[in-house]
């Protein structure tokens, strides 16, 4: 005799919805724990950061100084022309893979125009708006930081150091910032070739993003996008007291600076707050765009991230900034536009005179005649002359801003400059170009 137990189909139904709504619930509270775990997550890779890019800046603060101490002017660390763990974990054949052609400057400039390289991240220091007028920090006698002599600085570095900057006893420090963010103020200068280079690779399809050290506001002027820009340190567009946060709109700052730099600016809101452009001094932590873009312009090219680095016009000497040069992939080449080979001396970073080099070329000079080189051998040289040529500045400037100032070396000069110099060393370049290109690259 078979027993069958029958069960009311109601009950089921009941028991089915109970369970479905338990699972329902675990599965939400699934989907917060997940959550939270991200956003944990995000806020410790943050944390992270910020505590690495201030360890960084300690580490180089305190080497400096006992650089200082000691005398030495260019003390290194041991770890300096190193291969890193990435480059040396690939085979030969993979680094032979990276510039295939010869590690020179024609064999990137060809992989641009073919657009093997498509994701360029490109740095930029105050050597690329030398030409416009602007003096860099470093060049002795005539770098911004020797003209601050006449002030009663520590240190010229002081001009932008927060904690001088705001020290209870106002003394030369203000008003040598002041003095010289008059000087710098964004809309006195022109873009130099460079600045047109960097936003024709943007124009392009080429640039992935261009990190820059200048507050100069150059690059947008020549007509780069903010989306297409990292302003590592900072921007001259907004202003804030240090005191009190308040914010301040920068054409107020600006006419009080314009009239009177020695006048110390105050905050209208807690009456004691020095206000200060919105830029990156000393102390201060770099804005959280930089931070963030490193993490996604940094990855692997298999990941959408930098193809190919281009350096240009920095003595790679402030931290974090100086150490995105080791952050690319191993088989991401490298190029320095510079007057002189820098980056060297840090773990993972250029390896110019190394034997073993396999992608880093260094091509020493005044910025804007190798980048009209550059542009020369990719086929854009002509695009570039026209597009500076043709340049105007944008209107909307207010009607007490003065005219920009006419640059250092005019475009005519600079193009008989490329001309003379072409001619006169046409022999040797040939020559070069079949020894492996007119840049240094690996050891000779």
């Amino acid at each position: 005799m078979t027993t069958t137990n029958k069960q009311d189909p109601s009950n089921t139904g009941g028991k089915d919805n109970t369970d479905l709504s338990r699972i329902q619930r675990r599965v939400s509270q699934a989907e917060l724990d997940y959550e939270a775990v991200c956003s944990a997550s995000a806020d410790f890779d943050a944390k992270w950061d910020a505590f690495r890019n201030r360890f960084d800046s300690a580490i180089q603060v305190s080497i400096s100084k006992i650089a200082e101490a000691l005398g030495a002017t260019n003390l290194q660390t041991n770890a300096g022309g190193e291969m890193s763990l990435q480059e040396a974990e690939l085979s030969d054949e993979q680094r032979k893979q990276v510039l295939p052609g010869g590690v020179t400057i024609a064999e990137v400039a060809k992989g641009m125009a073919k657009r093997k390289f498509k994701r360029v991240v490109v740095m930029a220091g105050a050597g690329i708006s030398v030409t416009a007028g602007i003096p860099d920090f470093r060049t002795p006698g005539t770098g911004l930081y020797d003209n601050l002599q006449k002030y009663n600085l520590p240190s010229p570095q002081s001009v932008f150091d927060i904690n001088y900057f705001t020290s209870e006893e106002v003394g030369e420090g203000p008003t040598a910032f002041y003095s010289l963010a008059k000087e710098m103020w964004p809309g006195q200068y022109n873009p130099t070739p460079t600045h047109h280079f960097i936003s024709m690779l943007r124009e392009k399809g080429l640039l992935l993003r261009c990190f820059t050290q200048n507050i100069d506001g150059l690059e947008r002027l020549a007509g780069m996008p903010g989306e297409s820009l990292v302003e590592a340190h900072g921007t001259f567009s907004s202003a804030h007291c240090c005191r009190c946060r308040t914010k301040l709109h920068i054409s107020v700052l600006k006419a009080q600076i314009r009239k009177d730099p020695s006048k110390v600016p105050r905050c209208k809101a807690c009456k004691e707050g020095l206000v200060k452009p919105d830029i990156v001094f000393f102390g201060e932590e770099l804005p959280s765009r930089f931070s963030d873009k490193v993490k996604t312009d940094f990855r692997a090219p298999e990941e959408g991230g930098c193809d190919l680095l281009i350096v240009l016009g920095t003595s790679l000497a402030v931290h974090p900034f100086a150490g995105l040069i080791t952050k690319v992939a191993p088989t991401v080449p490298r190029v320095l536009i510079n007057r002189e080979a820098v980056g060297e001396d840090q773990y993972g970073g250029f390896r110019f005179s190394k034997q073993d080099n396999y992608r880093d070329v260094l091509c020493e000079g005044d910025c804007d005649a190798q980048v009209l080189e550059l542009a020369e051998m990719m086929g854009w040289r002509q695009e570039l002359e026209e597009r500076m040529n043709n340049f105007a500045q944008p209107s909307g400037l207010s009607d007490d801003d003065e005219p920009p100032q006419k640059q250092n070396m005019s475009m005519e000069l600079l193009l008989f400059k490329f001309a003379e110099k072409k001619k006169k060393e046409q022999e040797a370049r040939e020559a070069a170009e079949r020894a492996g290109g007119t840049c240094k690259g690996a050891a000779e």
